[in-house]
């Protein structure tokens, strides 16, 4: 009997013991949620600045996790914020074990779980990546979450589905995203390729008209449905643009990285905003004096805004620190064709370009539009022809070659050009907006047609308001001698630019209040189109 004694005694010892332990998990920190706890990530390679935001968060979880009175939730949200400056710098691992270890301290945030899905994501773990992403939606429900996360939270299981070829998944995903935000164009347009991918032409153009209502005559959305010849696409092109994601958008502005500020000036040229884009790639360049990367997109969108000679400087240093780097080395080369005593330089670097890759069109474009800034009309005209003919679907091309012939003093074979452009490519509205703009504002009065040009202005006005679009219109107004209507109208064409109107925009208003023509050696001489 003494030996069953013991063994009660023993097991009851047990029991109380275990009890303890589960009654100090109410009162401590959950077992391994401490700071000890946390994962460890390596920044020795970081840039100062992000390195020592990567420490001082670590710091700030592991001075949260060390009071005792934290609350499960307080706990979470310390593992999560650390978790998430991990994501922002593509720490994937340890940003993987904080957002989990967060998602189980927190049932509730549906955070945790949506990020952690990123980070599988990154890791190339798509099927646990999608089962996660599942669990934040089943979060969402209880509230908490806007719209437009819970669209992304979708269009996220569509792309890791794509990427797995697993197209039912995708297009399920997709359909529900619909059902929550009937008219958000990027599941419109993702259901629109995979039907296109199927052969089945109506639906897929259904799907991109239906995006179009919403975005306004987007020309990337337009190329897909001119190029809609209903042959099947395997795999599914990448789409013209990405979903929004607020929770993904936050998490890039913890990232100070030379990389982070490349990628969000990228953003804001995407939309329109080059002088914010300069500023951010500015930051980027302090950040970071010997990113490529960063030296290129800043010389390229100083050029773009009319700063050459600052834009080249920076190109110089990008191909100096990467000779190898053909965008920097085709930016420069054009920046070099804009100046007459680096001109003959910019024509030789383009062209030793062309023959290093003498298949890619992008190579070609480069150097015809070398030719074009040298003042070698003729020659750009000869390799806009040729491309013409290998991309009968593209407008670069085209539009090309009525400049050049513009440029020639070519006016009727330039105007033909164009036609022939908006007959080939009847639903891309810039081929539609330099018709009307060579319509007013070619020197040949043979050519010029204002009742028309204002029409196809007003047109395209009405479809979506542009600075371009607008100032068109103004200047048709202007030649069928409607002048105040026409600076009011270019007086809104600017308000809508600010701070990105050229200087071109205010010299055309001061010619329409002082009833002068203003003419133009090919559309949008002085400055960009649409």
């Amino acid at each position: 009997m003494k030996p069953t004694r013991f063994r009660i005694a023993a097991v009851a010892a047990l029991a109380l013991f275990f009890l303890a332990a589960f009654a100090a998990r109410s009162l401590w920190p959950a077992w391994g949620s401490g700071a000890a706890a946390l994962p460890d990530a390596k920044v020795d390679a970081f840039e100062p600045l992000p390195r020592r935001e990567v420490e001082a968060a670590r710091k700030t979880a592991e001075a949260a996790l060390s009071q005792s009175g934290a609350t499960a939730p307080q706990r979470a949200a310390a593992w999560g914020a650390l978790g998430r400056v991990y994501l922002a710098y593509h720490l994937l691992r340890p940003a993987a074990v904080c957002l989990r270890k967060a998602g189980e301290l927190d049932a509730q945030d549906f955070r945790w779980p949506y990020l952690l899905a990123h980070a599988l994501e990154e890791q190339g773990q798509g099927a646990a990546a999608t089962q996660t992403m599942r669990s934040a939606i089943d979060r969402m429900k209880s509230g908490g979450a806007t719209q437009q996360a819970r669209v992304a939270a979708l269009c996220f299981i569509g792309e890791s589905a794509l990427r797995r070829n697993a197209t039912a998944d995708a297009r399920l995903a997709y359909k529900a995203a619909l059902e929550i935000a009937p008219r958000a164009p990027f599941p419109l347009v993702r259901l629109g390729q995979l039907e296109s991918r199927a052969g089945n032409r109506a639906p897929a153009i259904g799907f991109y008209e239906r995006a179009l209502a919403t975005l306004h005559d987007l020309p990337e959305i337009l190329d897909l449905i001119a190029a809609e010849q209903g042959r099947p696409h395997n795999p599914v092109p990448d789409p013209p643009f990405a979903y929004v994601d607020p929770e993904i958008a936050a998490l890039r502005q913890l990232d100070h990285s030379s990389a982070g500020f490349v990628r969000l000036g990228s953003e804001s040229e995407a939309r329109g905003r080059r002088q914010e884009a300069i500023a951010t790639y500015r930051q980027a360049v302090e950040q970071n004096p010997a990113s490529v990367p960063a030296r290129a997109h800043l010389g390229r969108a100083l050029l773009a805004a009319g700063s050459v000679d600052e834009g080249r400087r920076e190109l110089e240093e990008a191909v100096r620190l990467d000779p190898s780097n053909r965008p920097s080395r085709a930016a420069l080369a054009l920046s070099y064709a804009r100046s007459e005593s680096t001109r003959e330089k910019g024509v030789a670097m383009a062209e030793a370009l062309r023959t290093e890759q003498p298949g890619r069109r992008d190579a070609l474009q480069n150097l015809a539009a070398v030719y074009a800034a040298a003042g070698r009309y003729a020659d750009a005209l000869a390799l806009y022809r040729d491309a013409a003919s290998q991309a009968p679907a593209e407008l670069w091309p085209r539009l090309g070659e009525a400049r050049s012939l513009a440029a020639l003093g070519r006016y009727p074979a330039a105007r033909t050009a164009l036609e022939s452009a908006v007959q080939a490519l009847p639903e891309n509205p810039a081929a539609r907006l330099a018709l009307a703009r060579l319509l007013v504002t070619a020197p040949d009065a043979a050519v010029r047609d204002p009742a028309r040009s204002l029409r196809i202005a007003r047109e395209l006005l009405s479809a979506g308001f542009t600075p371009q679009r607008a100032e068109t219109v103004a200047l048709a107004l202007a030649e069928n001698r409607r002048y105040p209507e026409a600076a009011e109208t270019q007086r809104r064409a600017i308000a809508k630019a600010g701070d990105e109107a050229p200087p071109r925009m205010q010299e055309i208003l001061l010619a329409i209040e002082a009833r002068r023509p203003w003419r133009e050696t090919w559309p949008f001489r002085s400055g960009p189109e649409e």
